[in-house]
């Protein structure tokens, strides 16, 4: 499971859903902090923020079966190169991938591992906590156990049978590093014994064992553990983050892991067995399943679950409190409506002189100060100065027109960055000045995009389009608020899953408010923090389309 969604609630209504996901959208960031901070990995997903754990033990159990597995065809590089995951070098076969895809959909349903909406609404389903070896919320003590294992195994048997009966493939959601979330085909039987694997997976994490590490004494619980009201001796233990640890730091991970590999090879081997009879396959998943999720009786909450020693752990547990307001939102999500406001404000008063408006803000302020402090000296000059300050702006507009004149054509050359979809953007461009107000151009611009979880680079895209920039009508020398729209044609520069190198589509963005300060001789120092671009290169069947929010500056001389 993926260790940062263990604080959110599991119960998602139509009204909660909505809320959850503005609340979640602008908590993300703590949400990494804290998932940072807990020292939780889980038998989790390899994310950017945690480590693999589902796919180390999947493949270090798949290799050896592997041998006698008939080969699949070599999965399609453009595929395998976009992987949001890593695999070992001699696991690239389709057979390999499809399974690590299998193993990591329980968690993921196709969606982004960073989409914390979609991926909580996923953990949260109190119907299919049994697709972690979790109990639901109605399997209560003194059988609570019993009921949670029974719904574990009946899954993972009825799975990886299933699966056996598949020679076919399958077009499966998945999300792709940079491509996105597109269906892949791939071979059905891999993708649904991956599913069975993670299950049969997380049994290991999500009980305490014997000694042995064979047998579960007791299953533990999520759904009611977050969502309130949870008492132990009615609903079991509360899931533990460091029983999820997979990186063998002591004995008792070691053991949990070693069997958990041992329990996924048995599974592998039943399911991908060729020449065996559906009978004599449903005899080998059933006795691995009694071999490896038997009850070890007579442990209750009374006795502390057989004197479990991963009750000791709870002391380590790491918590992370916080809490998320719409008020402490992001900076750019709070720079963004203060552009909209200020562009607003803008239009709605472009027939008033501005430096009139700022003369008006200048002498409030100065009558204010005047008011509290008319008997100090202090005061008076208080007052003096922003008098001054108002005569330097009117100055300023009666020169403005002397300022503006200069060089009509210009060039411009800017560096950007997306924090949406990791990217880099470079561009050159050329600008003609119609008028104070309007300014025309057209820019070439390289977008080469960031995977960040495989610490990869990509060609991107080049981009060529038509620019537009008003200026406001602030009359302060030096200085000039702005919007910025592109229009134009994207092109992809190398292969993605179902969208080849050269694919051509559309490009399109705006600057919501720059800020143009000039240099000297006829140099503009451009910056603008609140950017938003959609790049979609492939239009064709499963487009794609890229969000990217980015902050840019840029040097301009003329225009």
């Amino acid at each position: 499971m993926i260790s940062f969604l263990r604080s959110v609630p599991a119960p998602l209504d139509a009204c909660a859903g909505r809320a959850l996901r503005h609340r979640i959208f602008l908590g993300a960031t703590l949400f990494t902090a804290c998932t940072f901070s807990a020292s939780a990995h889980a038998f989790s997903l390899e994310t950017v923020i945690s480590e693999g754990c589902h796919e180390r033990i999947t493949m270090d159990s798949w290799r050896e079966v592997k041998r006698d597995v008939r080969e699949a065809p070599l999965a399609l590089e453009a595929l395998r190169d976009d992987l949001p995951f890593h695999y070992d070098e001699d696991l690239g076969d389709e057979n390999s991938i499809a399974l690590l895809i299998g193993v990591r959909d329980v968690d993921l349903s196709g969606h982004d591992p960073l989409d914390l909406f979609d991926i909580a609404r996923t953990h949260g389903n109190p119907n299919s906590q049994h697709e972690h070896c979790l109990r639901g919320a109605d399997d209560d003590e003194p059988d609570g156990t019993n009921k949670t294992l029974t719904k574990c195994r009946q899954f993972i048997r009825d799975t990886a049978l299933n699966a056996a009966t598949k020679t076919g493939r399958i077009d499966f959601p998945v999300s792709l590093e940079t491509r996105g979330k597109v269906d892949v085909s791939l071979p059905e039987r891999a993708v649904m014994l991956g599913v069975a694997v993670h299950t049969l997976q997380d049994s290991f994490a999500h009980s305490y064992r014997s000694l042995d590490g064979k047998s579960v004494r007791t299953s533990l619980n999520w759904v009611d553990f977050v969502t309130g009201g949870w008492d132990e001796t009615r609903d079991g233990p509360e899931h533990l983050s460091k029983l999820d640890e997979c990186d063998r730091s002591d004995p008792a991970t070691d053991l949990r892991v070693t069997t958990a590999i041992a329990a996924s090879r048995a599974l592998l081997a039943a399911g991908f067995a060729e020449g065996i009879t559906e009978t004599e396959r449903a005899t080998r998943i059933d006795a691995l399943l009694d071999q490896y999720l038997g009850i070890e009786t007579g442990c209750t909450a009374q006795n502390n679950w057989c004197d479990a020693p991963e009750r000791a752990l709870r002391a380590e547990e790491g918590n992370c409190a916080f809490t998320m307001t719409p008020i402490a939102s992001t900076t750019s999500a709070g720079a963004m409506l203060t552009a909209v406001l200020a562009i607003a404000l803008v239009l709605r008063k472009r027939r008033v002189a501005i430096p009139a408006v700022l003369g008006a803000l200048l002498l409030t302020t100065s009558l204010a100060h005047a008011d509290e402090e008319n008997t100090t000296a202090e005061g008076s000059a208080r007052a003096d100065t922003d008098a001054g300050v108002v005569a330097n702006v009117v100055e300023h507009a009666e020169t403005r027109e002397d300022h503006r004149a200069g060089v009509r054509f210009g060039a411009v050359a800017t560096l950007g960055g997306s924090i949406d979809r990791p990217a880099l953007a470079g561009s050159l461009g050329l600008r003609l000045r119609l008028s104070d107000r309007w300014t025309v151009g057209v820019d070439g611009e390289w977008n080469p995009w960031i995977a960040v979880q495989t610490s990869k680079v990509r060609s991107g895209v080049a981009n060529i389009y038509a620019t537009g920039i008003f200026s406001y009508p602030i009359d302060v020398r030096h200085f000039a608020l702005r919007t910025t729209a592109h229009l134009g044609t994207s092109t992809l520069l190398y292969d993605l899953y179902g969208a080849d190198s050269g694919s051509t589509g559309l490009y399109g963005g705006i600057k919501l408010l720059g800020v143009a300060l000039d240099l000297g001789q006829h140099w503009k120092l451009i910056v603008d923090p609140a950017e938003v671009v959609v790049v979609a290169p492939h239009l064709k069947g499963a487009p794609l389309v890229h969000r990217q929010y980015r902050f840019s500056i840029g040097i301009q001389w003329g225009g």
